[in-house]
């Protein structure tokens, strides 16, 4: 069983939110981070938007603060339920007048929209609508892949549909009784949904149908589905599961909902116990490859604005620097530097590098989510990748250790041989005087040793293998191989 822990940003209630994975470019989200409850502060947010401007003109992908506030609120439909029940009354009439193409297209449009706005009953009575209708307009054009992919997640989000004999003839009750008879013949999957924090009333949506209060665990047919769920006015967008292969457990986690401050910076109101841990899923949530958070610090009367890059594909803690302020701003040059240094690792007087050894903060994450592991398991820092490194250490020093044996036993076959060939004229006749028994010896200890050699010659080369595969692996994942930090 597969395990994911999933987190969502919607600090608005119920905006919902599709996490959106880089195309070509790496992209890069900056935003402010400060101390809960109030989070970062006016201040704070100008001094990003001015980093953001410098960063901009020294690498692409940087995400515009307008995208970022998009992706925090959530990419929600701007229609209404009522809106979306006239376009399918558009769709309807199309249809009705032979523009089934036409049709298809409002109604995947319709499905799309109503896919988007927070689970319930009648969002979810209008899906089953729509996607029914959309089975039979593909059915009518002869597009049969698309009619059953259609009728396949029907009957599987709602598996007693039934079609109105008013609107439809028995031809198509008949295609969606048969889908049904041959779903049920697959084996059923499980799927376990809980949610954190716990202990709030949580509503769990699997394709729109509410299954029921978290924690939860539901039989399904084999086949992708979309998890949703809802903890008062906060709303976990859908989120793809595919559960084709194998049971699976997926995690909602609320958390960090509160934690979203879409109008400064924008940026996130987050404590520093875990924060590098929640920035890297808020990374992974924003869609964006490396993250750059900024925060102000005080020591004394000085104050300095801190600049933190996060590898969110690695889950890694990459560099941090801080720059001191003149009053609330940065002086002339300071934020170029800054950037120069978070981006590139350039150097420069006015930035004092904070040290990042060990501050690893998560494993590795997908746009979806942090896979935990198997049926489960320990969401800690790349632990998992620092063990690979160390016993790619391992294997380095046995590789060593075998390819010194491999030396020396090669030296060993080429003496005794010689030893054995001195023994012997030119023709291979032993000389008069020397002992055959001596020579003998001489031939088994160099045959002994060339056995040894090639042995572990081969080991070594096996050892090697392992340890240039582990080591780069471990590397790509933390950036560091065993003690050796890269």
């Amino acid at each position: 069983m597969k395990t994911f822990l999933v987190g969502v940003f919607s600090a608005v209630a119920c905006a919902s939110f599709t996490p959106v994975p880089a195309v070509g470019a790496e992209t890069l989200g900056i935003i402010s981070v400060a101390d809960p409850p109030n989070g970062p502060g006016p201040d704070l947010a100008e001094l990003t938007h001015q980093l953001r401007s410098v960063v901009s003109e020294r690498t692409q992908g940087v995400l515009e603060a307008a995208q970022l506030r998009e992706r925090m609120t959530g990419q929600s439909s701007n229609a209404s339920l009522a809106e979306l029940d006239r376009a399918y009354a558009g769709a309807l009439a199309s249809y009705q007048v032979g523009d089934f193409d036409g049709s298809i297209r409002t109604l995947r449009a319709v499905i799309e929209d109503l896919e988007k706005l927070p689970d319930g009953p009648e969002p979810f009575a209008q899906w089953t609508r729509a996607m029914m209708r959309l089975a039979r307009a593909e059915g009518t054009l002869g597009h049969k892949v698309e009619a059953r992919e259609a009728l396949e997640r029907l009957v599987r989000a709602t598996p007693n549909v039934k079609a109105d004999p008013s609107q439809y003839p028995p031809s198509f009750q008949k295609q969606i009784d048969d889908v049904r008879a041959q779903l049920k013949g697959l084996p059923n999957r499980k799927l376990v949904v809980t949610a954190t924090p716990s202990g709030k009333q949580t509503r769990i949506y699997v394709d729109g149908r509410d299954v029921g209060a978290a924690p939860v665990t539901i039989a399904l047919q084999p086949g992708k589905y979309r998890v949703s769920g809802t903890q008062g006015n906060v709303h976990v967008p859908g989120i793809n599961i595919d559960l084709s292969g194998e049971d699976q457990s997926l995690v909602l986690n609320f958390g960090l909902a509160e934690a979203m401050r879409p109008s400064f910076g924008p940026g996130m109101a987050l404590a520093e116990p875990d924060r590098a841990r929640n920035l890297i899923m808020a990374g992974a949530w924003l869609g964006v490859d490396r993250l750059l958070t900024t925060s102000l610090t005080s020591e004394g009367d000085v104050t300095f604005l801190v600049g933190t890059m996060y590898d969110v594909r690695r889950g890694m803690l990459q560099r941090e620097g801080r720059v001191r302020l003149a009053g609330k701003a940065a002086p002339a040059g300071h934020l170029t530097a800054l950037a120069n240094f978070l981006i590139r690792g350039q150097t420069d007087p006015v930035v004092a590098e904070v040290s990042v050894k060990d501050r690893l903060t998560a494993k590795p994450v997908s746009p979806g989510g942090i896979v935990l592991g198997k049926g489960g398991g320990d969401p800690s820092p790349a632990n998992g990748y620092r063990t690979m490194g160390w016993i790619a250490v391992g294997t380095g020093v046995l590789t060593l250790g075998l390819g010194t044996v491999a030396i020396i036993e090669g030296l060993s076959v080429k003496s005794s041989y010689n030893k054995a060939r001195e023994l012997t004229d030119s023709t291979g006749n032993l000389l008069p005087g020397k002992s055959l028994q001596t020579y003998n010896k001489y031939l088994s200890d160099g045959d002994s040793a060339r056995g040894v050699a090639i042995g572990t010659g081969v080991g070594a080369g096996i050892s090697l293998a392992a340890t240039g595969i582990l080591g780069y692996i471990a590397y790509r994942q933390t950036g560091e191989v065993g003690p050796f930090r890269f």
